[in-house]
């Protein structure tokens, strides 16, 4: 489910570099910038979903807590970016989508190995016979 995550991120985000290349003037390129800043951004944050891709979990807890970092600075760039109208549309929820995105490998939640979860037995009270 991650790696389709990550998959479906990059196309997006690769989708948008190709748009303001090769039909700039489109009507939907209107709502997503066409700026070259703007392209590197998208460019450097594929590779960090194909980092993502290509490094198996379990990462190291620096790679995470900085992925992490990476997240939430995402997210408040995007949000005050956007309120204040440098930021279109298309662009905003790609790069919110892409926040959640890493912050949920940075807490690289783990599932058991195919084997079922069970819980421990509870221990009943003890009580001294006679009462």
């Amino acid at each position: 489910m991650n790696r389709f995550l990550y998959f479906c991120s990059i196309l997006v985000l690769l989708f948008f570099v190709a748009g303001s290349y090769f039909f700039p003037n489109d009507m939907l390129m209107w709502f997503a910038s066409t700026a070259g800043a703007d392209n590197l951004v998208r460019i450097s944050l594929s590779v960090v979903l194909v980092m993502l891709m290509v490094i198996p979990p379990p990462r190291s807890i620096v790679f995470r807590i900085l992925l992490g970092a990476v997240a939430v600075a995402l997210a408040g760039w995007t949000v005050s970016t956007f309120y204040s109208e440098q930021l279109r549309v298309l662009d905003a929820l790609a790069y919110a989508l892409l926040s959640v995105v890493f912050g949920l490998a940075a807490l690289e939640i783990t599932y058991d190995k195919g084997e079922p979860r069970t819980a421990a037995p509870n221990p009943q009270p003890r009580f001294a016979p006679g009462l």
